[in-house]
């Protein structure tokens, strides 16, 4: 207690070099939890899907390759529709839309925060119900959009609004904003991200899609299993011949599979991390010893002294 200064500077070593690594498996951890609760939305009432193999085995250098998958044809919607347990069958895709605000600029909340289009079945006939309609109605035709809440909010528009929304295959267009919807049920979900629904068959078009999906979701009967649908599915595939184009996930395996990319994207962010609250720590043990040695070194002096003292005393 005569060192206090020394005594507190010592702890404030240990304390941050022990919190910086604690804070690094938090922070990696809690961004792990939300992509596992963005990619559940996206595929929520959903319980298979089919799509296409990869034609090879994509690059993971620098945290994962880039989507090489290819898309799937119309027919096999009605394929999938004809499985015995399957109640609802449909195409589903998501590509580039910029949504350009009534400022002129893009609508884009964070930087590098992907700008999405997506299709939008009608209510009562949908297998992913991920979008929830929050103001006016749905897109019923190839001039009207939905945004999201978010995207909505950000470029200032109403319902009503003329909005222009850039692609990358077909040329900018502006459209009626007949409706606002919410994505899993939250305002802001996907982290910034942008967000406008078309008619099915006009987001086809609009994303270079026309007659193809990205993959079929399906919804199964009541009283039959994800696994149990994903098996039927994958056995009518076979029997058509066609199990070496297209593969079966269940609606959970998808979800998980996306959010373990995202989360090995992000490994390199941890491993930066944990390297310098492995310096810090080692930073924190040479002070910590050479406080404690030097500390000694003086204690040995002053009991010598007062040994020498107490001699004298005598």
């Amino acid at each position: 207690m005569a060192k206090k200064l020394r005594l507190v500077l010592t702890s404030i070593a240990v304390v941050l070099g022990v919190a910086f690594m604690a804070g690094t498996f938090v922070l990696t951890d809690t961004l792990g939890h939300v992509f596992d609760n963005l990619f559940e939305s996206t595929t929520r009432g959903v319980d298979a899907v089919v799509r296409a193999k990869e034609p090879f085995e994509p690059s993971n250098e620098q945290g994962g390759g880039e989507n090489t998958r290819p898309p799937v044809p119309d027919s096999l919607v009605g394929v999938v529709q004809d499985v015995p347990g399957v109640e609802r069958a449909q195409g589903n895709l998501a590509g580039y839309a910029l949504v350009i605000g009534t400022d002129g600029e893009a609508v884009i909340n964070n930087r590098g925060a992907p700008t999405l289009g997506l299709p939008w079945y009608p209510k009562d006939d949908t297998v992913n119900t991920s979008l929830e309609l929050a103001g006016g109605h749905q897109p019923r035709g190839p001039n009207e959009v939905a945004l999201d809440v978010k995207t909505t909010k950000e470029g200032d528009f109403k319902l009503g609004d003329k909005v222009k929304i850039s692609f990358s295959t077909v040329e900018p267009r502006e459209f009626e904003l007949v409706g606002t919807f919410l994505f899993g049920g939250k305002e802001n979900a996907l982290a910034g991200a942008t967000l406008a629904a078309f008619e099915p068959t006009a987001a086809q078009e609009f994303m270079n899609r026309a007659g193809q999906w990205d993959l079929v979701e399906a919804r199964a009967e009541s009283g039959i299993s994800e696994t149990e649908l994903k098996g039927r599915i994958a056995k009518v595939l076979r029997e058509e011949g066609l199990n070496k184009d297209y593969e079966t996930l269940t609606g959970d395996e998808l979800a998980k599979e996306q959010a373990d990319d995202i989360k090995a994207n992000l490994s390199f962010f941890n491993t930066f991390l944990l390297i310098f609250a492995v310096v810090a720590l080692f930073v924190g043990a040479f002070v910590i010893y050479n406080t404690f040695s030097i500390t000694i070194a003086q204690r040995i002096r002053e009991l010598g002294l007062l040994r020498a003292l107490g001699a004298l005393a005598i």
